[in-house]
């Protein structure tokens, strides 16, 4: 957004008042417009400004629209595929994306749209279908296949901080105006919270570790996710392929980490994580998770999994097991502080001696029922 705007938006939250903005996209003109990729040809009309989209193949069309990114990837040539007029801006193929950068979790996104009128639309079953990357859809204002230029809003919410991507999967539509209103400044719960944020993990780029959707309960929902693509040692060097965690005067024996993954394979694969800590060149593996579920064909969500610290580490790695066959994803990743007291006598050394502690650090039998401490891990008996 504009700095006018951000300094604006600044003041009314100091003030207690939910900041909002609204671009209308009603009247524009070509200088409304900024082309940044691909091959266009753009020209003013009557009551507004056509764009045709000159070259296939599958390439990218990036142009702005009152600094709103939007983005086209079409495997036809000269297509109309943007035309403004004096009322609204129409979105003329399926699969367009609008690209919010700099969303802030728990904003409210409101676009206002309508149907666009075509022959396929007398069918009545053509109509835009949005999909939201980043953003939960809550509510479809063209809900009537049989709705032509009346206008509803489509709303959504932002679920973490970063980009929002808006994409109509099904057909044109009709855009007057995106509303972006803040809403609560959530807290974090935890040292780490991923999803809802990205605090205090890093990744490298150019490295096969990414922020990334997986598809989950039967390839239906789509998700947030660390995703793993490769292994993290290369002849038993550590690689770029992990993500680091990281926490102000590091993490503690003690802390509680709860992380949940999947995969999505056609074929029943291995998919895990490890934790570790490196140092002097030197990986120690401290945690491998179970076998995460296959998000293709499993109806289930995620699984949580507990682990707990049995040593302070002033960092801690996370990488896909050797053993995985599999892109893997990490949909939640949560670490908060436990109590020292209650774990600090289980030594490292002790972490995968297969021997049961009470949360005491005291030894006890595996008959021994409640919270216990097994190979560093936190287990409900």
């Amino acid at each position: 957004m504009k700095k006018i705007f951000t300094l604006i938006a600044m003041a009314l939250m100091a003030m207690g008042v939910q900041a909002q903005t609204e671009i209308s996209f009603a009247g524009l003109t070509m200088s409304d417009f900024a082309f940044t990729e691909g091959e266009y040809a753009a020209t003013e009309v009557e009551g507004g400004v056509s764009i045709n989209y000159t070259k296939g193949g599958g390439t990218w069309c990036t142009l702005k629209v009152k600094d709103i990114p939007f983005r086209y990837k079409n495997s036809s040539t000269k297509e109309k595929f943007f035309v403004s007029t004096p009322d609204y801006f129409t979105i003329a193929g399926k699969g367009v994306e609008v690209q919010l950068a700099n969303a802030k979790l728990g904003q409210v996104i409101t676009f206002n749209v309508a149907k666009k009128d075509d022959p396929d639309a007398e069918k009545g079953t053509r109509q835009p279908g949005f999909a939201a990357t980043g953003a939960k859809l809550e509510s479809n204002g063209i809900a009537d296949s049989t709705m032509k230029e009346v206008f509803a809003d489509v709303v959504f919410t932002v679920t973490a901080d970063g980009t929002v991507t808006i994409k109509n999967n099904e057909n044109a539509y009709l855009i007057k105006s995106i509303k972006i209103v803040d809403g609560d400044a959530p807290e974090m719960n935890g040292v780490i919270d991923y999803p809802t944020f990205k605090t205090g993990i890093s990744l490298i780029e150019n490295s096969s570790v990414t922020f990334a959707d997986v598809k989950i309960n039967n390839n239906a929902n789509p998700i947030t996710a660390i995703k793993f693509a490769g292994g993290y040692t290369t002849e038993g060097v550590l690689n770029n392929n992990y993500a680091k965690l990281e926490t102000d005067g590091g993490f503690k024996a003690g802390d509680i980490i709860t992380l949940a993954g999947v995969y999505n394979n056609a074929d029943t694969k291995i998919s895990l994580i490890d934790i570790f800590t490196y140092a002097d060149e030197t990986i120690d593996k401290l945690f491998t998770s179970q076998e995460f579920i296959n998000g293709r064909t499993s109806a289930d969500d995620p699984a949580d999994e507990v682990f707990v610290l049995t040593a302070d580490a002033p960092a801690l790695y996370m990488g896909r097991s050797s053993t995985a066959q599999t892109a893997t994803y990490i949909t939640k990743l949560n670490i908060k502080r436990g109590d020292i007291t209650l774990i600090h006598t289980v030594k490292p050394a002790q972490a995968n001696s297969g021997i049961v502690y009470n949360l005491a650090g005291q030894k006890v039998s595996n008959s021994f029922k409640g919270i216990v401490v097994k190979d560093g891990k936190k287990i409900k008996k």
